[in-house]
């Protein structure tokens, strides 16, 4: 078959993250590549995620190779020409101009079979979901002990779908309004959000499936992403919202992350923690580690409650800070010992706990 080697590599590039580097099976560490009806269909697995990319293309002959996945993919990226004519006999032979490869092909009766997925269809609309996913990801916890919160919560309350992500030390969720009626709690496993931002891309809608054994598959710019739900109960979120009478700060977005970035710089391992002083009119940033030195800086702010000192994790308030695009940010604060909150529109809620200061 020929094919015009940008095509094969915008289709390889989503499924080549997802293959084992040390495959206990041997057998994953191969791509499937399937032509039929003129269609050029590539697979690739690790057990968990399932990816299936669907290309139109100009190929009469009917084909099905199974080649090593990544080693594939490299010779892909350096071949110098743009037509590739694969041929496959025993061996896969690859020609592009004067150069030609040859790979080894596994059985493809030995390949995993794809789950047929059938159930409760839903439709979104693509690019408010992957802004909203992109706004959260950082929050998902990577504790293999926590094995609930490795993934983002999808929570289904009729017309209304709140993600949720938390690693226990903050929480970001956010809310999208939809045409759906449904209520349902699924857990989707962070290594497939990744690759779901991705393949949406441009996309105006993506279809979701969920099926009754704990299997989800996410239809987007022909491709198919099928996938076990992490089996775990998560947390109640809601019961993690703050309670009490709250003051209000008021304060520049860049001017706060630049001056809080510039206190990490004294942050060690056995000195984390850094201060925000809140005054009538200012915030103090500071940093003082032992053995070290010291960074302090003030900001002007709005801020209309009594006069505190908040210990916090720098790096918690840098990756929310970094992904708020108003000028002003609003940070809601009980007392010292609470979480704060930060709320932006009515469509994101970032929740962060403060650190004990020395």
């Amino acid at each position: 078959m020929k094919i015009e080697k940008k095509l094969l590599i915008e289709n390889l590039q989503n499924l080549i993250p997802i293959l084992p580097t040390n495959a206990t099976l041997p057998i994953l560490s191969n791509i499937v590549l399937t032509t039929e009806n003129k269609k050029l269909v590539l697979l690739a697995t690790d057990l968990e995620i399932f990816i299936k990319k669907t290309t139109e293309i100009k190929i009469e002959e009917d084909e099905k190779i199974c080649v090593r996945g990544k080693k594939f993919y490299e010779i892909i990226q350096a071949l110098p020409e743009d037509i590739i004519t694969l041929t496959n006999d025993k061996t896969l032979k690859i020609e592009n101009g004067k150069c030609m490869f040859k790979l080894a092909t596994a059985q493809i009766e030995e390949y995993p079979v794809t789950p047929e997925i059938k159930g409760t269809k839903i439709k979104l609309d693509a690019q408010n979901l992957k802004e909203k996913l992109n706004k959260i990801l950082f929050a998902v916890s990577f504790e293999e002990t926590r094995y609930a919160l490795n993934g983002i919560l999808f929570d289904f309350i009729g017309n209304k779908l709140n993600l949720v992500a938390t690693d226990g030390r903050r929480l970001a969720l956010a809310t999208i309004k939809h045409e759906n009626d449904i209520v349902g709690k699924f857990i989707i496993p962070q290594k497939v959000i990744n690759n779901l931002i991705k393949i949406m891309g441009e996309e105006k809608k993506i279809e979701i499936i969920i099926s009754e054994d704990k299997m989800i598959k996410f239809n987007c710019n022909n491709t198919e992403i099928i996938t076990r739900l992490i089996d775990a109960d998560y947390p109640n979120y809601l019961e993690v919202f703050p309670k009490g009478e709250n003051s209000i700060l008021k304060v520049n977005t860049q001017k706060l992350y630049q001056a809080i970035k510039r206190a990490s710089i004294m942050v060690t391992q056995d000195s984390i923690a850094l201060a925000i002083k809140l005054e009538k009119g200012k915030i103090t940033v500071s940093k003082n580690t032992p053995d070290l030195g010291e960074e302090k800086e003030v900001i002007k702010a709005e801020y209309d409650g009594e006069e505190r000192t908040i210990g916090f994790n720098p790096k918690y308030l840098l990756d929310n800070l970094q992904i708020i695009d108003e000028e002003i940010v609003e940070i809601e604060i009980i007392n010292h010992e609470k979480p704060v909150v930060i709320k932006i529109n009515s469509e994101y809620t970032y929740i962060i706990l403060p650190m004990m200061l020395n």
